[in-house]
Parts: C-alpha cells; sequence; structure tokens
C-alpha cells in the first residue's frame, strides 16, 4: 500500500541551492508554458532565470512534487538619469492539478511582503492584462494604469 502524498508545505531557497528535482520540474513547465523562453541557443538552457538577477525560490512542494513556485529577482532599473534597486515576481506558476487552491497567491503575498519588507526602491509585477486582477488581488498593490 502506498502512503499517502505529504500535504504542501511552503519552502524556499537560494538559486544555488534550489534541489535538482524542484529545478527540473520548474524548467519543464516553463519549457512547455513558455516555449519562447527556450529557442535558438537557449534551446538547452538549464536555468530558470539569469544568476545575475539573484533569483530567490519560493515554493509549495509535496514531498519532491512542485506544487506552485515563484521568484524574486533584483535588478538595477534606470529612470531620468537615476538608478533604482528594483525587485520583481518572476516564473510564477501552478500545477494544472493544483490550480485554484490558492497556492499562487500565498506565494504572491509572501514575495510582496518580503519585498516591501526588503531594501530595494521598487517592487514590480509585469503581467499580461488579463492577469492584473489576479496579481493586484493577490499582492494588494495597486496596478498602474497603462496609457495608450
Amino acid at each position: 500500500m502506498n502512503a499517502s502524498p505529504q500535504e504542501p508545505r511552503f519552502v524556499e531557497f537560494a538559486d544555488d541551492a534550489l534541489p535538482a528535482e524542484l529545478r527540473w520540474q520548474v524548467l519543464s513547465f516553463l519549457r512547455i508554458v513558455w516555449p519562447e523562453g527556450f529557442t535558438g541557443d537557449l534551446r538547452y538552457r538549464g536555468w530558470i532565470t539569469r544568476a545575475e538577477y539573484q533569483p530567490y525560490h519560493l515554493l509549495y512542494v509535496a514531498d519532491s512534487l512542485v506544487v506552485s513556485h515563484l521568484e524574486i529577482v533584483d535588478h538595477e532599473v534606470g529612470c531620468d538619469g537615476v538608478t533604482y534597486q528594483a525587485q520583481a515576481l518572476t516564473s510564477v506558476l501552478t500545477f494544472p492539478p493544483f490550480r485554484r487552491e490558492g497556492w499562487a497567491s500565498r506565494l504572491v503575498a509572501t514575495a510582496c511582503r518580503r519585498i516591501e519588507a526588503g531594501d530595494g526602491d521598487l517592487g514590480l509585477i509585469c503581467c499580461s492584462p488579463e492577469k492584473v486582477g489576479f496579481y493586484a488581488g493577490a499582492s494588494g498593490w495597486a496596478p498602474i494604469p497603462v496609457s495608450r
């Protein structure tokens, strides 16, 4: 008789400490959902986000199965000659069998609280228009209106 899997639990890792079995699940998901990031010279890439962005992973896992994942990344951005330290969310995903259970919302909320408490100048979430409601609700951050 097989033991039932453990309930999802929160874990976090610096990029160089992310266990290989979790990294490869996230990479496999990204290859399917965002294939444009794995073309040309990037076809065989083995990284989720480039190391220079100092990715930090937040996940829900059940045993060694990824339920949901996101990264907080750091990047300097310039505007009008001023450089700002920005932190942003990226690689947000929830595997289909676990969707609509709130896993990604919890990760987004946790990440945004960390960004707010950190020493960065800006916290960013960039997403497609149809995802604005989800991210605004999960983060508590008001979206910036898009002017055209």
